[in-house]
């Protein structure tokens, strides 16, 4: 009787390399309470974690960022760590490079002391926290630092292993081995998507999550967030280097708005086209404003909405329970570890509906 608890609790809460079938492990982002002001969230992150932790494996809270000289700053919210620990959900922070700032990461990466620096603090944050793991997301690396990247991912994986803690790295999408066919696409390869030893870093680490989203997104025509063709082939990239078990799969929460109007990061005020990613609250809050309707493309599995607004087309590109289980879908046509969903509190309610059917 014993065992079969065991067996009963590894199930529900880890889904092990040995793969049991379809019992995928449930990751949900948490960002920090200040939420940066391109996302539109009406939902609170805590609150949905409150409805919904039964069908959550793990908790990734964007906490903690590594500077040039390897200081490792920030903190997680009290009640996040209360709540996790009340609830036997495991933890585990992201560690991510400051501001995805890629001359200051370059530094890091130059700097053997910095490194040092980085994971003592790393290791000393999840011994004082009882932390399940960490997760590394470094991004923005640029191609040049792509050695220097993985013999760092390798070495904090070393030594966190040791320690008795699960590593697990985020990395960017690929889809080709000859991603230099459009300037957006060589652009995206040299200053992110490149960067990733897919096979080194995978062999290191006790999972990697895609994140598969961003296919359409600043500087594109307006599209999918992450259309289910594109995440499928960058599944199906990723299997070439690294075993189904290890992939876990970076899963949008938000939704894509593109308007006419001026941007923020523009200070000479160009009115041009923009991009911003929105919670489904505001997808709900315009389509009810202008009157407008979802509409079903289903080769990419997604609802979109094209309509007019002072006679100038608007277009939302909307991440919904429809278009979540088209990718949790391809978690089990693919039998990989589950999904990393980002992020918890802006989501469709009606994806719980589905992770309780699966």
């Amino acid at each position: 009787m014993n065992k079969l608890c065991k067996i009963a609790s590894l199930i529900l809460l880890y889904f092990n390399f040995c793969s049991i079938s379809h019992s995928a492990e449930n990751l949900f982002y948490i960002l920090h309470t200040n939420l940066p002001a391109r996302i539109a969230a009406n939902q609170d992150s805590f609150t949905s974690l409150e409805s919904h932790y039964n069908s959550i494996s793990m908790l990734a809270p964007q906490a903690y960022q590594v500077d040039e000289k390897g200081i490792v700053w920030g903190s997680l919210d009290k009640d996040i760590l209360n709540f996790a620990a009340k609830h036997a959900i495991k933890l585990m922070p992201l560690i991510t490079n400051a501001g995805f700032d890629k001359i200051k990461t370059h530094k890091f990466l130059s700097s053997t002391r910095a490194q040092r620096r980085a994971i003592e603090s790393i290791l000393e944050a999840c011994n004082k926290n009882h932390f399940y793991g960490v997760q590394f997301d470094f991004e923005m690396v640029k191609l040049e630092d792509k050695n220097a990247l993985t013999s760092f991912y390798q070495t904090a994986a070393k030594v966190l292993h040791q320690n008795g803690y699960i590593v697990s790295f985020a990395v960017a999408p690929l889809i080709t081995n000859d991603p230099l066919a459009s300037e957006f696409q060589k652009r995206q390869y040299t200053n992110w998507e490149g960067a990733y030893d897919l096979k080194a870093i995978g062999s290191s680490a006790n999972f990697i999550t895609i994140l598969t989203y961003n296919q359409h997104s600043d500087g594109t025509t307006p599209g999918p967030t992450a259309g289910i063709r594109w995440v499928d082939a960058a599944i199906r990239y990723a299997l070439q280097y690294i075993p189904a078990h290890k992939i876990s799969l970076g899963v949008s929460a938000y939704s894509g708005y593109w308007y006419t109007g001026t941007s923020s990061d523009n200070p000479s005020g160009k009115i041009a086209s923009q991009f911003t990613a929105i919670g489904y609250d505001k997808v709900k809050y315009l389509l009810k404003k202008y009157h407008a309707k979802l509409q079903w493309d289903d080769k990419d599995k997604i609802n979109y909405s094209i309509y007019q607004h002072d006679w100038l087309n608007e277009y939302i590109y909307a991440e919904d329970a429809r278009s979540f289980k088209a990718k949790l879908d391809l978690v089990k046509k693919y039998n990989l570890r589950g999904i990393s969903m980002f992020f918890l509190g802006i989501e469709d309610p009606q994806i719980w509906n589905e992770l309780t059917k699966s």
